[in-house]
This record gives C-alpha cells, sequence and structure tokens, in this order.
C-alpha cells in the first residue's frame, strides 16, 4: 500500500499541474506568438506533434480499425477528429470512475468483469428517414378516430373464449351515478390472462442459468416472412423468452413499434417490425402460450403497442420492474438490474434515437440486443430473491403482471377515462388547462387555447404526425398570448423556423386567433363588474353590508385583549439592558378605557344602522363627485377633530347622525407633522432604534465594507468589473504591460 500511496502523492500533483498549464496556455493568443518568435514557433510544433501521437496511440488501443490524425492545421482544427479523441477520452475517464469505486467499495465488486456496450464514435452518421414507413404498410393508418379500436385479430391461438364472443361491440350499462361508457372492444385475451396459470418453474428456486457469451454470439435479424416462420419453429420449444420493443412517436401522430427484440437461452432475434408490420400475427402462437413464461421489463407501453400495431397479446407475463419494487430496490430501470445483476454497462445514447432508421447502425443493433439477451438470467435471479423472501412476493408480482398483460388499447376519443391517455399526462385536468398553467396564460384566453389545441390535433392527425411536430406547447402559447391586429408576419416569429407546417398555415392561424381575439375583446368590454349606484338606495345591499359590519364588530379584539398590562416584553427588555415589566401602571389609564369606549360606539352606530334600515325611515342621495369629495373631507376633518378630544368628551358630543365613511379618497398630508398625544401609540418605538444603535460606531462612509447596522449604510457595492485587455495580433507589448 506505501507504494501505491507513493505513486499517487508523486503522480497526482504532476497531473495538477499539467492541466493548470495546459488551461493557462489555451487562454493565450499561440498564433499571434507563434508568428512573432520563430523558436516559440518550433517548440509548439514538437509539443502539438506529441501529443497527437499520443492521442493516436490512445485511440489505436481503444477502437478497431482505427485511422491515424495526421499532423496538420487542417486535421488538427477539425472537430470531427478531436470529437474522436474527446469520446475515447470521456469512455477512459468513465471506467476510471468505476474502477476507483470498486476500490472505495470492495464489498461492490464483483468477480466477473463488467461488459460495457460497444458505443464507437468512428461509425458512420445513420441515414435519414426520407419516407414515412408508415406509408408502404398494407393497411391504412386511420387516426379519425370514428369507432371504437377493434382488436386485430384474425384467429385466437390457446383461447379459453371463442374469438367470436371476444369481438363483440360492447355497451355498458349507466354507472350508479348516471354516467354512461364509451362503446368498446373487450380486451380478447383478457380471460386467458386472469385465469391461466403460470409454469410451475417460476414458482419454483432454480439455480441461474447464465447468459450466452457477450462478445462470441451475435443476433439474428428477421425482416423477412420465411426468417419469421423460422424464428417461430426455434421458440416453440421455449420454456421462457425475453421480449422488448422499440418505438417511434414524433413523426406519427400515435406512434409505431419499430423494432421487437426476443430471446431465448441460446439465442437472440431482432425482428424488424416496419417489413413485418402486417405479418406478425403468427407470433401470438407463441406469445398466448401460457406454458411459456414471458418476461418484459416495464411492459406497461409495451402491453399497448403490440395490440396497437402488432395485433399480438401476451399470456402468463413476468414484469422484472414490479419485481424489483417487490424487492425494494433503490432504483427500478433496466439499466440498474443489467448493471448490477448481469455486470452490462449500457448506454442511454439510443433511448431517444429515432429507430426507424434502416439499416441500424452496429452500436443500436449491440443496444437494442442488450435488453433482452441478460433479462432471462436477471430474471432467474429475482425470481429466487422473491421466493427466498415468501410472504407471497412471487404470486403478487404474478398478479400485478397480469394487471399489466391486461391493458386495453382504446383511441383517445373512445376512452373512458379522458385523464388516462397513453401519449400525455396532464395531472387530473383538460390539455388546455394544463397548458394555460404551464405557461400563465391568461384566464379569457382558454377559448383562443382551445381552439389551437383542436387545430394542431386535426392537422396532426391528417398528416399522421405528432401533435409535438406540429406545434410545441411552447409555440402554442406564444400565439396565443398575441395580441390584435394578428397577422401571418406575427405568426412566423411566434412559432419561428422550426414548425414548418405552422409556417405554411401562417395566414389560417393568424384568421383563427384573430376570430377569438374579437370574442375576447367582446367579453372584456361587456364583463359585468360589481359596482354601487350611489344615486339610488339599495335596501338589500345596504342590509347586507350592515350585516357583515355586525359580523366584523364581534371579531374586532376588545380592549381586554388587546391590553398588555400583564405581558412582558422579552425583545424591549433585552434592548433596554434589564428586565421590566409593563405593568398597570406604566400607562395612562385612559388608554385602554379610550379603545373601550371606541368599541362600545361601534356597537351602537351598527344598531342605530340597522334600526333605520329597518324602519325604512333613512335614505341619502350624492348629487355630484363635488359633494361627494366634501362630505368625505368634512368627515375626515371631524374624525381628526375629534381624536384630539378626551374620550368622554368625544363620546358625548359626537353626532350620531353623520354619515359614517367606510373609505374614501385619501388626501395628500404631510407625513412630518406632530402628532397629538391622543394618536400616540402604546409603546413609542422610535426611542428603540436609538437604544439598539448606540454603541455602534459610524465609520467613514467612503469605505467600501458593508455595516449592515448603520443608519447610512446603502448596502454593499458591486464590485467594479476590470476591463479586458485586448488581445490578437492588433495588439502590441507596450499597451499589455500597461
Amino acid at each position: 500500500m506505501s507504494d501505491k500511496h507513493a505513486l499517487f502523492d508523486t503522480v497526482f500533483p504532476k497531473t495538477v499541474k499539467a492541466v493548470r498549464a495546459a488551461s493557462a496556455l489555451a487562454a493565450q493568443d499561440i498564433n499571434f506568438y507563434t508568428s512573432l518568435d520563430k523558436g516559440i514557433s518550433s517548440d509548439v510544433k514538437d509539443a502539438s506533434s506529441s501529443l497527437l501521437a499520443l492521442a493516436n496511440k490512445l485511440l489505436s488501443k481503444t477502437t478497431k480499425d482505427f485511422e491515424f490524425i495526421e499532423y496538420g492545421e487542417e486535421n488538427i482544427v477539425s472537430k470531427l477528429n478531436w470529437k474522436r479523441v474527446s469520446d475515447v477520452l470521456d469512455t477512459c475517464f468513465e471506467k476510471a470512475d468505476l474502477a476507483l469505486d470498486e476500490v472505495k467499495n470492495p464489498q461492490r465488486a464483483s468477480t466477473s468483469h463488467m461488459i460495457y456496450l460497444k458505443d464507437s464514435s468512428d461509425e458512420k452518421k445513420a441515414t435519414e428517414v426520407k419516407v414515412k414507413p408508415q406509408e408502404n404498410f398494407r393497411s391504412t393508418v386511420d387516426n379519425s378516430d370514428s369507432s371504437p379500436f377493434k382488436p386485430r385479430l384474425e384467429n385466437k391461438p390457446y383461447a379459453l373464449k371463442s374469438l367470436e364472443e371476444s369481438l363483440k361491440l360492447r355497451f355498458p350499462d349507466p354507472t350508479d351515478d348516471g354516467k354512461v361508457s364509451a362503446p368498446h372492444y373487450a380486451h380478447p385475451y383478457e380471460f386467458e390472462i386472469m385465469n391461466q396459470p403460470y409454469p410451475e418453474s417460476c414458482l419454483q428456486v432454480n439455480k441461474p442459468v447464465p447468459s450466452t457469451d457477450w462478445a462470441t454470439t451475435a443476433a439474428k435479424w428477421v425482416d423477412t416472412v420465411d426468417a419469421l416462420q423460422e424464428m417461430i419453429e426455434a421458440l416453440r420449444s421455449s420454456t421462457e423468452i425475453a421480449i422488448d420493443l422499440e418505438h417511434h412517436d414524433y413523426r406519427s401522430y400515435y406512434g409505431i413499434t419499430c423494432l421487437m427484440q426476443i430471446s431465448n437461452r441460446e439465442q437472440d432475434w431482432i425482428v424488424d417490425t416496419l417489413a413485418l408490420h402486417d405479418d406478425l400475427r403468427d407470433l401470438n402462437e407463441i406469445f398466448a402460450n401460457p406454458a411459456i413464461l414471458k418476461v418484459l421489463h416495464g411492459a406497461n407501453m409495451d402491453i399497448i403497442w403490440l395490440q396497437r400495431d402488432l395485433g399480438l397479446y401476451i399470456v402468463s407475463l413476468f414484469d422484472t420492474y414490479h419485481a424489483s419494487k417487490k424487492l425494494g430496490f433503490p432504483k427500478f430501470s433496466l439499466a440498474y438490474l443489467l448493471e448490477n445483476f448481469a455486470h452490462f454497462k449500457t448506454s442511454k445514447k439510443y433511448q431517444l434515437a429515432d429507430w426507424r432508421i434502416r439499416p441500424l447502425t452496429d452500436a443500436m443493433m449491440q443496444y437494442a440486443r442488450a435488453d433482452t439477451h441478460f433479462l432471462l438470467n436477471i430474471y432467474d435471479q429475482l425470481r429466487n430473491k422473491l421466493l427466498n423472501a415468501g410472504q407471497g412476493k412471487v404470486q403478487e408480482v404474478l398478479y400485478e403482471s397480469r394487471k399489466v398483460a391486461s391493458r386495453r388499447f382504446e383511441f383517445n376519443s373512445f376512452k373512458q377515462d379522458q385523464t388516462d391517455n397513453w401519449m400525455h399526462s396532464y395531472g387530473g385536468m383538460g390539455q388546455e388547462r394544463w397548458v394555460m398553467n404551464q405557461y400563465n396564460i391568461e384566464p379569457e384566453r382558454i377559448e383562443i387555447v382551445q381552439a389551437l389545441i383542436n387545430w394542431r390535433d386535426k392537422v396532426a392527425r391528417e398528416k399522421d404526425e405528432s401533435t409535438r411536430y406540429i406545434m410545441s406547447n411552447q409555440v402554442l402559447a406564444n400565439l396565443s398570448s398575441l395580441v390584435a391586429p394578428v397577422d401571418a408576419s406575427k405568426v412566423h416569429n411566434a412559432a419561428g423556423s422550426q414548425y414548418s407546417i405552422v409556417r405554411q398555415n401562417s395566414k389560417e392561424l393568424a384568421e383563427l386567433i384573430e376570430k377569438y381575439l374579437a370574442t375576447v375583446g367582446h367579453s372584456a368590454n361587456n364583463e359585468n363588474v360589481t359596482s354601487f349606484d350611489l344615486t339610488e338606495v339599495n335596501y338589500d345591499k345596504a342590509s347586507e353590508i350592515s350585516k357583515h359590519f355586525t359580523d366584523l364588530t364581534k371579531s374586532v379584539p376588545t380592549a381586554t385583549n388587546l391590553s398588555l398590562s400583564d405581558k412582558d416584553s422579552r425583545l424591549l427588555s433585552k434592548f433596554a439592558g434589564k428586565s421590566f415589566s409593563l405593568s398597570a401602571e406604566s400607562f395612562e389609564p385612559s388608554t385602554n378605557e379610550r379603545i373601550r369606549i371606541s368599541q362600545e360606539e361601534l356597537m351602537k352606530r351598527a344598531t342605530l344602522l340597522s334600526e333605520s334600515l329597518a324602519e325604512n325611515l333613512t335614505s341619502f342621495e350624492i348629487e355630484n363627485e363635488k359633494s361627494k369629495i366634501d362630505n368625505m373631507e368634512e368627515a375626515e376633518e371631524k374624525i381628526d377633530k375629534s381624536a384630539t378630544e378626551s374620550p368622554q368628551r368625544q363620546s358625548s358630543e359626537e353626532d350620531k347622525d353623520a354619515i359614517v365613511v367606510l373609505s374614501g379618497k385619501k388626501s395628500k398630508k404631510s407625513f412630518n407633522k406632530k402628532q397629538s398625544t391622543a394618536d400616540e401609540e402604546l409603546f413609542d418605538y422610535s426611542t428603540v432604534e436609538e437604544k439598539v444603535l448606540a454603541n455602534v460606531k459610524n465609520g467613514n462612509t467612503k469605505k467600501r465594507s458593508f455595516d449592515p447596522f448603520s443608519r447610512q449604510g446603502t448596502g454593499p457595492k458591486a464590485a467594479k468589473r476590470s476591463r479586458n485587455v485586448p488581445t490578437g495580433k492588433s495588439t502590441s507589448f507596450v499597451k499589455k504591460r500597461n
């Protein structure tokens, strides 16, 4: 250990110095210095050649069929060449991190070496999809939702209920609350899924069967009917198979299944579901066979895609996702299971890849194959753990798997629960409400948002594109926020250059938005605003206000509640330097008495107002705005005058018939006037600040330090930004020294 530590002590400091030197050198204008000094130019060239030789040597050891990068400015400055170097370095760093983790946590180190997914950056870029695959399907894509989804079955292998009975259109009876569900076709294999027994092997502890060697085996590509039948014959003798799918939903309204991976204990297959889109129903002879266990991970959407696109149904499903949850793993992803049970490190690079491209790159083929190649061995280990844990955990996983397999696809227009949307989730609210909440759109524009959503959905169905491809939610929010007048140029600016269909239909969208903007403006102009007409007496409204006024007077704290005579102030005792009590003798008796009289006066006024309304004797009329202001100012003067008088005089001389002004126009008054003693607060808080700040030194105001207790302090000042020194050939050494 001492030799290793000594090695680290010598290597790490040198590495840090090299990194710092390289970073400092990269910040300089090397080309400028080399143009001035031939010696520097020669040294830079030698160092560059040496570094390039090391990079070529590193790449040759990690990548097969590597072409050496030749020295030369046109090769060195190429981002494509250096990306190859950076990709290899990233892989090396990742392996180093894993090795360090194993050193730090020996108990987690496995006797088996970690296998890494081949992710070479030297592969040629995959070709782009120019023709949408669904245009070559024999069955026409129908997004109209004119009728419920009918299962795409021509026969039903291993049926407990006949196909004719399963394909009857059902009209559900109304529920207890009067709701009527939409007509639909039942899941054709639901009865078989919930009642067929699982194979006995999944209820027994057996030694895990190791997967075939990853490096020496390869997957078979299936894109013809003959190859499909050959695969089906090979699968008939299997007792367990692993299945996975690759899906694409950006250039299709409902999405399309692009790839299917199937593995048994001896072989892996990758099925081109685009080429065999209308020929895969024969796989139901394997998928519906209850004697063959089907292992999938997170099959929620796989079950839906198999039904919708291929007419395939799975009986005897084992979902390793639910097994992971029952075993309490920290993560439930397939990548976690592969790394911890198969010691295989996959890549997230291809999770969102376009799986429609043909041919697939080698890296994409390896990624797809890895999803099922190790899954049966992982299933063996999880099954044994579940059985050893007892408490019926295996049965719970099998029941959850049955429920997943019985999920039924339905078109959006016929979903019984509109919140259960296969493509989108809006948190239990409508799509338009979700968009408005996400992008803070004004509530009165809900009709515009709904109109744009409907337009987007209609165009997406017609062109068999996703709504995201037609118009993103951000663009939809931008369009719904436009103000009149709206024309095609405004639509172009709101949509940007990415959404070509929006730009092509900019005139139609402008007219649509303009139409609903006129509706919004009309409704805003005619909006009923609650107001009071002061030219006539509304006794119903006055009675309601009187009731609220009475309730408010009851809720106002009384003098007893407001009294602080029995309370101690911990805050002020700290300021004063000693503990003191706010006893009753510390204040004038008239203070609390005045509050009590004011409370009684409020009750009297409320009673007087109620009686006058009940007898219908009082009416008032305000002639114009000037008289209102005069009354308000007169009332305010009376209040100010009465506030300076003693409480006893105020209660005896106050005019009970005076108008009670609840709110009025605030007059501009100087706040520098000294208030009378009657308006003074219970405590004089102005002296507290002087006591708190008594020992604070008032330092030099010119210094940059910030004193949070200073009365003159305006807060910390921002640091001055240093002026950047211009670099380049136009800069002289004299200027740089300055």
